[in-house]
This record gives structure tokens, C-alpha cells and sequence, in this order.
């Protein structure tokens, strides 16, 4: 049975709770905090910081308004727990922007939209990759802690539809960093990215949980992956393998380093052998684009280089992903 938008992102969240992912916070009794430990609009932590809450505790209800009104560089984003149903954009004049889960687990506070690829837009075209992105950030310095950035955009809710991308982040400034967040999506769920071809972007995802179907990490940043997990899902729109690859790095010619996944994990929905680890995604506008490698690691033993199916629960050690 296709699951439905609301069920897509409750059962989501029961599987990263399931999956001992990302233990609940122990909650204070007595009277409930939206912001927890980190102030409130009348008690801000710094001059900087801005409150958002879906009810209307905090300056604003939105994650968009906070990031229009947050100017300048260093200022934190403190996001009460809600289901924030939007597309928000942090563009490279907000630099060293932080935002942080109140409730200081990823479940409570979640940024989602359902645009892919090929849904229209309003002027006309469709949305392109790019476009289908419910979070972009451009600036550099920029960290999120306890946040869930997500895409529920559906297959079986579209059938006629070509254009399958549907990305819950596109990060693509440098020094960018990511603690104890969840990325759900099918196709192109999370795109670690630079701003242009000869840009470096360098990104930093720790204690992250990543699910999705078809190339859901991929992009040219260099990224490290540390203590995370990898979740592949379950296709009922194929009736057999493949299903898809978990990463999908275009390494640009001139950067020596891509993707690093190192102490963590991949376990899966699939039967075993329906997934691949890694492939080279070599965009039409990146001439310079190399052919990627992938060396899995397992506990106990390294094989040779190339590309490899993986069984239900991998557990992945110094894990490199990158041009070749």
C-alpha cells in the first residue's frame, strides 16, 4: 500500500526511533518550554537569535520568515518542535547561520515540502533537480543541529510524472555542518553540492540519518559522513533489482577529495542484493567530471575497489567515495 504524505513522515520517524538512531531527550517535568534550554523571545540566548514556533510563541511561525529576517552573518535559528510545510532558501549573504532543534531531537522539528523534478511551476517549466529542493543553502559556515529536512513528493501520488528528483537539502556552501539531523526522501534526498564547478565546498555530516531510493547522497562537495546511517527503502513502483544506488558523488577533475563515509552504517527495506553502494553521476554541465570509485570496507575486511551490492546491514569503516 503507497504510503500517503502524513503516514510517509510518521513512519520515518518510527523507523529512526526503531533503529536507535536518535534516543529522546529526557523531558523536565512541569511547565512545558517550546525552546527548551535555549530562551525564549523574552529571554533571547544572544541579540542574534531569532524564535520560531508554529503557534505563535516566537518572533515569527515560520521558518522562511525567521531566515528573511536573520541578516547579516552568525545568527541562530532556535525552532520550536512543528511540522514546518515550506521551502526555505539561506542565500550566501547569511553566512555562519545555525539552526537548532529546541526539543534537541531531529523528530520534533521538521522542514518539509513535496516538490520533484518534474512538478510545474507557477510561471511555467518545471522545477528541474535544483528547483525541487525543500531547503537550499548557499551560505558558507552554516550548521543545523536536531533538524529534519525532508521531501514527501510520491511516486505512486504521480504516475505521469518523468522528472523523480525530489531533494530534501541542497547544501552547497563551505565549511557547512550537520549534528544529529535526519534527511528523508526517495530519489536525490540529500545533494551535497559547491556553488559552481571550480568552487570547493567542504561539509560535515555527523550522528546524520539519510534514507532514500535512488542516488539519495550525491553532488560534488567534499563531504564527510561520520557515525551515520543509511537507510535504502523499498520500491513498489520496480518489480525487481536494481532499486538504486545509496551514493552518487560527481567529484569535479580538479578536486582531489569527494565523500568519506567512515564508522558508519546502510541497512535497508529491500531484499538483499537489490541496492548498490556507489555510482558516478557525471552531469551534463560538468565536462571535468571523473569516474568515481567506491571501496567498501567492512568490519573486518577491505575488498578491491568497484562497485558493490550491499546486504541488509553493513556496518562501513574509513568509507571513500570519490573521483578516481
Amino acid at each position: 500500500m503507497p504510503l500517503s504524505r502524513r503516514r510517509f513522515l510518521t513512519v520515518s520517524a518510527g523507523a529512526g526511533a526503531a533503529l536507535g538512531a536518535f534516543p529522546a531527550p529526557a523531558r523536565a517535568a512541569g511547565r512545558p518550554r517550546p525552546f527548551g534550554r535555549y530562551g525564549s523571545p523574552a529571554a533571547r540566548l544572544t541579540p542574534g537569535t531569532l524564535y520560531v514556533h508554529p503557534g505563535g510563541a516566537g518572533d515569527v511561525t515560520t521558518v522562511r520568515d525567521a531566515v528573511a529576517a536573520a541578516n547579516g552573518t552568525g545568527r541562530t535559528l532556535v525552532i520550536a518542535p512543528g511540522t514546518y510545510r515550506e521551502t526555505v532558501a539561506v542565500d550566501r549573504t547569511r553566512t555562519a547561520m545555525t539552526w537548532i532543534g529546541a526539543s534537541e531531537d531531529p523528530r520534533d522539528a521538521v522542514v518539509v515540502y513535496d516538490n520533484a523534478a518534474g512538478t510545474p511551476k507557477p510561471g511555467g517549466g518545471t522545477h528541474g533537480t535544483t528547483g525541487s529542493a525543500t531547503t537550499t543553502v548557499q551560505a558558507d559556515g552554516f550548521s543545523a543541529r536536531w533538524i529534519t529536512f525532508a521531501n514527501d513528493w510520491l511516486r505512486a501520488d504521480h504516475p505521469g510524472t518523468s522528472g523523480t528528483q525530489a531533494v530534501a537539502l541542497k547544501v552547497q556552501g563551505d565549511r557547512s555542518a550537520f549534528h544529529q539531523c535526519r534527511f528523508l526522501g526517495h530519489q536525490d534526498t540529500l545533494y551535497a553540492d559547491s556553488m559552481a564547478l571550480g568552487t570547493f565546498a567542504r561539509q560535515y555530516f555527523s550522528h546524520c540519518y539519510a534514507e532514500g531510493d535512488v542516488d539519495f547522497v550525491f553532488g560534488r562537495a567534499t563531504a564527510v559522513f561520520e557515525q551515520c546511517h543509511f537507510r535504502t527503502l523499498s520500491r513498489t513502483d520496480l518489480a525487481g533489482a536494481p532499486y538504486g544506488f545509496v551514493f552518487a558523488p560527481s567529484t569535479a577533475g580538479a578536486n582531489p577529495l569527494g565523500y568519506l563515509v567512515t564508522r558508519s552504517r546502510v541497512s535497508s527495506e529491500a531484499p538483499d542484493g537489490y541496492y548498490k553502494l556507489a555510482r558516478p553521476w557525471v552531469p551534463s554541465s560538468d565536462t571535468t567530471e571523473r569516474l568515481s570509485a567506491g571501496r567498501r570496507a567492512p568490519r573486518d575486511h577491505v575488498p578491491d575497489h568497484g562497485q558493490h551490492q550491499h546486504r541488509r546491514d553493513d556496518g562501513l569503516t574509513s568509507r571513500h567515495v570519490r573521483g578516481a
